[in-house]
C-alpha cells in the first residue's frame, strides 16, 4: 500500500515525523510555504529526550557537533542563587542538554528525509481543506497554480496559526500571556558559565540568560505587557534592563538580532479529527519558559509516528491513533500549564510574595528536591502515558492515572512510563546502554525466566514463544537470582548479561517478569511469560509489526 500522507509545514516537527514514517517504510508528502528556510528562530534548546528521539532518526551526533551542551541551570533572586540544577543522573545517554539553534535542528532533519527518499516541497501553501467527504481534500497553492489532493491523511504541523487544525474545526483554548518579550541574540562580556541557563527573577519581570555556539547569547525578557518592536530596542536600551536585572557584568557588544512576541498560550481542544492531526505548535503553544517549544513537538512526532505507520498501511485499526490524542494532550496541557507557572512564579509583583517564592525555592534546593524534580521535568523524561493506546471508559482512564501517578512516586515502571537507559554490566565487566540492545523502529520484549515452575520447560518462556510475533526481539535478562539458562532458538531471541541486576531492579522485575517495549520507548504493557494475556494484547493493538 502506498498511503497518501499529507505533512503541512516543514518546521522541526513536520520534518521529524516525516522522517519517522519514511523509516517504516511509509511514504508521506511535506509541504511548506515558505521558500526556504529561515536563518532565525526562537527555539534552541534541546533537551535530553529529544535528543534520544534525534538519535533513533540518526542525526542526534551531527547536532552534538553543532551545538552547544548545556549541563546545568541556576535561578536568581534579589541579586543571589536561589538554587542550582545539573542534568546528570536522568537515567538517559544523554546526561545534558543542547543549545541548537532551530535552522540547524531543521538543516539536519531535512538531510535525513533526503536520505531516507524523502524531500521538502517548498513555496506550496495550503489554503484550503474540506473535511466533508470520506478523505480530507486539501487545496495546494503554488507558483504553478492551485492543486487539489484527496489524502489518506492529513497533519497540521503549520504553526500557532494553523490553517489545518482551523479548517477542521479543532477549537484552540487559552489566552495572550500577560507580558510581552523581547528576544536577543548578542554577543557580550560576562562571568556567566558557557554551560549553563540562567534565570534572573526581578520585581514583575525575568531575563533568561542562554550561552549559544560562536561565544553568542540568547537574551530573552519580558518587557512590559504589548508586544515589543525591535526597533525600539537599541543597545543602550538592552542594557539598561540587564544592568537592572542581573546582578553581574554582562556587558553587550553587539546585538545580532532581534525579535518581539507576545504569548497566546493554549493547546488544541483535539488532536485528532477524523483523518486530520495536529502536532507541535499547531497542537500546543506555551511561554518560552522551560524552552519547551521545539521538544513538545518532536514528543509528538514520536508518539505518532510509528502509530500512523502501522494505520495507514493497514496493520493496526483506526481507533490506534484515538491514543495519540489520548496520550499526548494531557502531556502537552501539562507542559503549558508548567511553562505558564514557571512565568507566573517569576514575574511576582508583590514583594511579599517573591520573598515567600525565594525562601521555598532555596529550601527545596537545600533539601535536594529541585534536583530530583526540576532536571527530568525540563528534560522530558519524567513524561509518561497513563491512557494507554486502547479507549477506555473515563473512570477507567481515571485509575490509570492515579496508578500511574502512585507507580512514578514508588519508583515502579508501568505501562506507559518511559523505559530508563541505563548501562548494563556483564561477565567480564564490559558495559553496554539498553537501548542499545534495542531496535530503533520497532517494539521489543524484555524478559526475566520462571525457574522453579511445573511449567518451566524452557525456562518458562514457552507461552511467551507462542505469544510474541516472530519478527519481535526478545531480550532474556541473566540477572542475579534470576538466570537464564536456556531460551527458544530463534533468531530474535538472546541473553543479555544483566550480572549486577540493575535493570531487573529498576524495572521492579521478578521471576516470570515480562515487558513490551514500545517503538517510542515507553513501556506497552507489563505481564507474566508463563501467562502473557497482556502481551497478547498488546501485539493485536498493534498488529505485531512494528
Amino acid at each position: 500500500m502506498n498511503p497518501r500522507i499529507v505533512i503541512v509545514g516543514a518546521g522541526p516537527t513536520g520534518l521529524a515525523l516525516a522522517c519517522e514514517l519514511l523509516r517504516a517504510g511509509v511514504a508521506c508528502r511535506v509541504v511548506d510555504a515558505a521558500t526556504s528556510r529561515s536563518t532565525r528562530s526562537k527555539g534552541i534548546a534541546v533537551w535530553p529526550r529529544t535528543l534520544e528521539i534525534l538519535r533513533d532518526l540518526g542525526v542526534a551526533d551531527a547536532a552534538g557537533e553543532r551545538g552547544l551542551a548545556l549541563r546545568r541551570g541556576t535561578l536568581w533572586s534579589a541579586g543571589a542563587p536561589l538554587t542550582t540544577f545539573d542534568l546528570t543522573g536522568l537515567r538517559s545517554t544523554f546526561g545534558w542538554g543542547l543549545v541548537l539553534p532551530q535552522p540547524h535542528t531543521e538543516e539536519l532533519l531535512e538531510q535525513r528525509l533526503d536520505a531516507l527518499g524523502g524531500k521538502v516541497e517548498r513555496g506550496v501553501r495550503a489554503t484550503g481543506l474540506d473535511t466533508s467527504g470520506e478523505r480530507p481534500l486539501l487545496t495546494l497553492t503554488s507558483p504553478a497554480g492551485p492543486e487539489q489532493v484527496e489524502a489518506d491523511w492529513v497533519v497540521g504541523c503549520d504553526g500557532p496559526g494553523s490553517l489545518i487544525r482551523t479548517a477542521a474545526g479543532i477549537s484552540m483554548s487559552g489566552e495572550p500571556e500577560r507580558y510581552g518579550w523581547l528576544l536577543a541574540d548578542v554577543r557580550m562580556d560576562t562571568p556567566l558559565p558557557p554551560d549553563g541557563v540562567s534565570w534572573f527573577l526581578h520585581a514583575g519581570a525575568v531575563l533568561h540568560a542562554l550561552p549559544m555556539p560562536d561565544d553568542q547569547w540568547r537574551l530573552t525578557m519580558t518587557v512590559g505587557e504589548e508586544r515589543p518592536d525591535p526597533e525600539d530596542w537599541p543597545t543602550d536600551r538592552v542594557q539598561a534592563v540587564l544592568d537592572e536585572r542581573a546582578p553581574m557584568p554582562m556587558r553587550l557588544t553587539e546585538i545580532l538580532w532581534a525579535n518581539g512576541f507576545r504569548v497566546r498560550q493554549g493547546i488544541a481542544g483535539q488532536f485528532r479529527r477524523g483523518r486530520v492531526l495536529v502536532a507541535g505548535d499547531a497542537a500546543h503553544v506555551h511561554s518560552p519558559a522551560g524552552a519547551q517549544g521545539v521538544n513538545a513537538g518532536l514528543q509528538d512526532t514520536a508518539n505518532l509516528g510509528w502509530k500512523l505507520a502501522l494505520v495507514s498501511t493497514g496493520r493496526a485499526e483506526e481507533s490506534l491513533l484515538d491514543s495519540y490524542d489520548a496520550e499526548r494532550r494531557p502531556a502537552a496541557a501539562l507542559t503549558v500549564r508548567f511553562a505558564n507557572r514557571l512565568t507566573k512564579g517569576a514575574t511576582l509583583p508583590s514583594a511579599a510574595a517573591r520573598w515567600g517564592r525565594d525562601r521555598i525555592w532555596s529550601t527545596a534546593g537545600r533539601h535536594g528536591v529541585i534536583q530530583r524534580v526540576v532536571p527530568p521535568a525540563i528534560a522530558g523524561v519524567a513524561q509518561n502515558y497513563p491512557a494507554g493506546l486502547t479507549p477506555v471508559p473515563a473512570p477507567v482512564r481515571m485509575a490509570r492515572q492515579v496508578r500511574s501517578v502512585a507507580a512514578m512516586v514508588a519508583g515502579r515502571p508501568v505501562a506507559g512510563s518511559r523505559l530508563p537507559n541505563v548501562e548494563l554490566t556483564g561477565p567480564g565487566g564490559e558495559r553496554a546502554w539498553l537501548w542499545d540492545l534495542l531496535p530503533s523502529d520497532g517494539s521489543a520484549v524484555l524478559a526475566w525466566a520462571g525457574r522453579g515452575y511445573a511449567w518451566d520447560d524452557v525456562d518458562g518462556f514457552t507461552a511467551l514463544r507462542r505469544t510474541v510475533p516472530d519478527a519481535v526481539p526478545v531480550l532474556v535478562f541473566d540477572s542475579p537470582g534470576v538466570p537464564a539458562d536456556r531460551i527458544p532458538p530463534l533468531p530474535e531471541w538472546r541473553v543479555v548479561a544483566d550480572h549486577g541486576g540493575r535493570v531487573r531492579r529498576l524495572l521492579r522485575a521478578g521471576a516470570d517478569t515480562a515487558l513490551v517495549v514500545r517503538p517510542d520507548r515507553y513501556l506497552g504493557t507489563r505481564g507474566r511469560s508463563s501467562t502473557p494475556h497482556a502481551i497478547r494484547s498488546y501485539f493485536h493493538t498493534v498488529g505485531g509489526l512494528i
